[in-house]
């Protein structure tokens, strides 16, 4: 049995986790509570603890802990901290991922850190959704991304962020929070972001995490880009989703414009009619605006999807700087659930999903 020691203020957090490790995990772990770093110094001397969390983030308090107990940094939000030599955990996550990081602590193994920082996670990638004009089925795509690449095995979570959200038309799960919670916790200072998000997120059948919708119209359409970045950088900071897909109007450049620069990937998508085309060429000469970075940064970064593309009727955008992923035509379906599973098998999906991974921030 590995003993854990642990010090922090947040007595409840304490004595939740040690209720569930006693009832998951008797006979593998102990946790034991101490009210400050020198107790917890003496109890690693003179006794066999494994490992100690400590949220005491300078890290030479540590090297008063003898070597052969393991430390790591406990967190609100992994995301928000820079480690120099030790591993750090975020207090948020599920008791599944709260054992593992323990077991591979204790045992010395899991964890590598190179260049200052620990590298054990690597954090959450963005990629963002947004249209060219109402209709062209934006929202469809940017779901069916999330189910094609879950599909392939990688932990996404969808974010609308869009004034009418459409989220409950293509995924379905319960949860105790919706985006209402999550933007109350984020401005009232009255709740921590973090363990609400945690809440918020929940799963649909087919792999993907989502956010229930506001039922306060307002919230939505209040929402800014400072946090629509920070909802992201806390979702980075769990540490359990490979990719965040944000989907969102492109009605405000003073919202999009942050979550834009913090994007890895930005899908303009068309339908290739003459307002949309319009709409795309005027998107493409103001991102290098809005962002304050070069053009050719801003545009390699930009990749162009046409959906609902009608052979004859619509036209591509004929610009040799554009990225194209490719074209998916009208498609039939009973519903919008069926809609996106049909859409995440088409190949512009596949080719995204793909190059998606491969491709290197730009900015």
């Amino acid at each position: 049995m590995f003993k854990i020691g642990i010090v922090d203020t947040d007595e409840i957090f304490i004595s939740r986790l040690k209720e569930v490790f006693e009832c998951r995990f008797p006979d593998e772990f102990e946790i034991i509570y101490f009210p400050n770093l020198k107790k917890a110094q003496t109890a690693a001397e003179k006794t066999d603890l494994a490992a100690l969390l400590t949220n005491h983030v300078h890290e030479n308090d540590l090297k008063t802990i003898p070597r052969q107990c393991k430390t790591a940094l406990l967190t609100e939000n992994r995301a928000s901290l820079k480690v120099l030599s030790v591993p750090a955990v975020c207090k948020y996550q599920s008791i599944d991922e709260w054992h593992e990081f323990l077991t591979a602590l204790c045992k010395g193994d899991g964890f590598s850190v190179k260049g200052g920082e620990n590298t054990r996670p690597r954090a959450s990638e963005i990629c963002l959704f947004s249209s060219t004009g109402g209709g062209v089925g934006a929202s469809a795509a940017a779901a069916a991304f999330c189910v094609c690449c879950a599909a392939k095995g990688k932990s996404v979570v969808y974010l609308n962020f869009e004034t009418l959200c459409s989220t409950e038309r293509f995924f379905f799960g319960e949860g105790k929070f919706d985006f209402d919670d999550v933007i109350y916790a984020l401005r009232s200072k009255k709740y921590e972001l973090a363990p609400v998000l945690q809440k918020a997120i929940v799963r649909d059948a087919r792999g993907v995490g989502f956010i229930k919708p506001c039922k306060v119209i307002p919230d939505a359409f209040s929402i800014t880009g400072e946090e629509i970045v920070r909802i992201c950088e806390t979702i980075q900071g769990f540490d359990r989703f490979d990719l965040i897909v944000v989907d969102m109007n492109f009605e405000s450049t003073e919202n999009i414009v942050l979550p834009f620069l913090k994007s890895k990937r930005t899908i303009l998508v068309t339908d290739g009619s003459i307002n949309a085309n319009t709409k795309l060429e005027k998107i493409l000469e103001a991102l290098p605006l809005i962002s304050g970075k070069r053009r050719d940064k801003v545009i390699g970064k930009v990749a162009v999807l046409y959906n609902k593309f009608v052979t004859g009727v619509s036209e591509t955008y004929e610009n040799p700087e554009i990225t194209r992923v490719g074209g998916i035509t009208v498609i039939d379906a009973k519903d919008e659930s069926e809609l996106i599973l049909k859409i995440a098998t088409e190949f512009p999906m596949q080719k995204l999903c793909k190059e998606f991974a491969e491709t290197e921030d730009s900015l």
